[in-house]
């Protein structure tokens, strides 16, 4: 039992640490848009940034932050995956990055055995 609480505990912290980022690099010889990064990718939708400005990207849980070299930073939340009787609850878009992103929840029963094993 230690040991399947152990792993759902490592499993919670690895999820509400860990998101993923990825870079839009900023082509040589794009239209230079007022000194200001620039993306018109249809995924997206971000458009122009302001250097050091951050943008929530609508409709998803992602933030887009432009870079002194001009390239636009994204930022995302993680993937879950987990095993009954956890589950995950799906991200909130009203709430901004990164509380709007999905959480992992468990039976409060497993968070007591949890903790009286911590208090031992």
């Amino acid at each position: 039992m230690k040991v399947v609480l152990f792993i759902l505990f490592v499993c919670a912290l690895y999820s509400s640490v860990y998101s993923w980022t990825a870079v839009i690099e900023h082509k040589k010889g794009q239209s230079d848009h007022g000194g200001h990064c620039y993306t018109d990718s249809p995924v997206f939708k971000i458009g122009s940034l302001q250097k050091y400005e951050k943008k929530r990207i609508e409709s998803s849980c992602l933030i887009a932050e432009c870079l002194e070299n001009k390239d636009i930073s994204l930022w995302g939340c993680a993937k879950h995956a987990v095993e009954p009787p956890c589950y995950v609850v799906p991200g909130n878009l009203l709430k901004p990055y990164p509380r709007c992103c999905p959480k992992i929840k468990c039976p409060e029963n497993m968070k007591e055995e949890e903790n009286r094993l911590n208090l031992l």
